[in-house]
């Protein structure tokens, strides 16, 4: 029984590395875009 709650809990913690390296990865990419610098893109293609 006690190994069955040390693999779930193995898994657990795998899932939370898993879902926090993808959160930021999604954060550095936001902060690599520049707003003012597309707004003014746009601006221009028009």
């Amino acid at each position: 029984m006690m190994f069955l709650w040390i693999i779930l809990i193995a898994v657990l913690f795998y899932l939370v590395l898993y879902n926090n390296k993808r959160n930021m990865n999604k954060l550095r990419n936001r902060k690599r875009r520049s707003f003012r610098d597309k707004y003014y893109e746009k601006k221009e293609k028009k």
